[in-house]
């Protein structure tokens, strides 16, 4: 189960509860590759698909119309930080922090 906000301010102290701009780049150079290739967004589900054109390749919707988009957070999130941060319980700045990359 995943921490709650409180407990982690209790264990986190305030300095090293956010990210600074140099490991902001870490991460983008990191996963530069995956973070900048475009691919073919739908406006009915609003899913990445793989290339560059439509129609939509999930199944249930397969909509015609999209367009052509890097990455977002949310896709971030679900796709590297939340794994990697789950396997330790921990949030992505305490694991830079046990890393010895401390934000």
């Amino acid at each position: 189960r995943t921490r709650t906000r409180e407990k982690s301010w209790k264990v986190l102290k305030q300095d090293l509860r956010g990210m600074r701009l140099q490991e902001l780049w870490r991460f983008h150079a990191k996963h530069q590759a995956w973070l900048t290739e475009r691919r073919w967004r739908c406006r009915n589900c609003w899913k990445l698909s793989v290339g560059s054109a439509g129609p939509c390749q999930y199944p249930g919707c397969r909509g015609l119309h999209g367009d052509v988009k890097m990455r977002n957070l949310y896709e971030v999130n679900a796709e590297i930080i939340r794994p990697e941060c789950e396997e330790m319980r921990v949030s992505y700045v305490e694991k830079l922090a046990r890393e010895g990359h401390p934000p």
